[in-house]
C-alpha cells in the first residue's frame, strides 16, 4: 500500500513531462488585442440648404469685339451676386460658394473603428483540490492554485 503514491507521484512526473516537450501548437489570437478598421460610405441623397446668405458682389468683365476697329477695345462690368450656401445633417457639413451654387454630390468616409481586447487568462486561481496529502494519506479540499501550464 506503501508503493501506491509513488506510483501516482512517477505517472504525474512522467505526465508533466511529455506536457512540457510536446510541440508547442498555434494557439489562437486569445491573448492578442485585435483591431478591425471599417470604412463606411455614405451616399445621401442632395438636402436642402440650411443657410443660404449673400456674400459678396463680384464684377465680371465682358470685352465688346468691334469688327472694324482693330484697337479700341470696348468693355463693360456686369455684377456677379456670390451666394454661400450650407447643408448640414448629423453626418456631414458641407459649405458651397458661387453663382448659383448646387451640391451634386456629397459621400461622407466615415471610419468606425473597433477594437476587441480578450483579457488575459489568470494564473492565480482558488478550486476544489484532490490529491495525496504527506501524513495523512488523501487529501480532498479547497485550496489556492497557480496556473504553470496553459492549453
Amino acid at each position: 500500500m506503501k508503493t501506491l503514491p509513488w506510483i501516482i507521484c512517477a505517472v504525474l512526473a512522467v505526465v508533466a513531462l511529455f506536457g512540457w516537450f510536446r510541440p508547442k501548437e498555434q494557439t489562437p489570437s486569445i491573448h492578442l488585442r485585435d483591431t478591425l478598421i471599417v470604412r463606411d460610405t455614405i451616399h445621401d441623397s442632395v438636402p436642402k440648404p440650411v443657410l443660404v446668405r449673400f456674400d459678396h458682389l463680384d464684377t465680371l468683365p465682358i470685352y465688346i469685339k468691334d469688327i472694324d476697329t482693330l484697337r479700341v477695345r470696348d468693355s463693360f462690368y456686369i455684377p456677379v451676386p456670390i451666394e454661400r450656401r450650407e447643408y448640414r445633417t448629423e453626418d456631414y457639413r458641407a459649405v458651397i460658394s458661387g453663382w448659383h451654387p448646387q451640391l451634386e454630390l456629397m459621400e461622407v468616409y466615415r471610419q468606425t473603428q473597433t477594437i476587441i481586447a480578450t483579457p488575459k487568462s489568470k494564473r492565480w486561481g482558488l478550486g476544489l483540490q484532490a490529491g495525496v496529502g504527506y501524513p495523512s494519506g488523501w487529501y480532498v479540499g479547497i485550496g489556492v492554485s497557480y496556473d504553470l501550464w496553459q492549453w
